[in-house]
């Protein structure tokens, strides 16, 4: 569980992006290199690959429910820390995990209209291997 919990903190900045050289070393400190390969594979029920180097807002550790029909992530707004529960389409499920041993995890990003609305877009959506 700990370990879990570990894992997820450092997933929240594993796909951030590759400006720096060491972002190997930053973004996979405290996984094994089959936990890497694990999330490096990881696709959505769309067939989107769900890491790449241009992620920013990948939240590991995530709060997640089973909704009405859809699993539902809360994420924080960056601007001002608001909380939000959004339903995650069910073709940014991924469905290819392998179990392992990472906790929930969630690719998004905000979208902001003309008023600062801010709405989150999930790209993928991992419940871990309690999901």
């Amino acid at each position: 569980m700990i370990r879990g919990l570990v894992a997820g903190a450092v997933l929240s900045i594993i796909c951030a992006s590759a400006d720096a050289h060491d972002w190997t070393h930053r973004r996979w400190a405290g996984l094994t290199q089959q936990q890497q390969y694990c999330i490096q594979a990881m696709k959505s029920r769309a067939g989107e690959n769900c890491c790449s180097h241009d992620d920013k807002g990948v939240e590991g550790g995530v709060k997640w429910s089973f909704g009405k029909d859809s699993y539902e992530v809360e994420v924080t707004d960056p601007r001002n820390g608001e909380k939000q529960i959004v339903p995650v389409p069910r073709e940014r499920e991924v469905t290819n995990g392998a179990p392992c041993g990472i906790g929930p995890m969630v690719w998004w990003y905000p979208s902001y209209d003309s008023y600062g609305k801010m709405t989150p877009v999930i790209k993928c959506f991992w419940a871990g291997a309690g999901g």
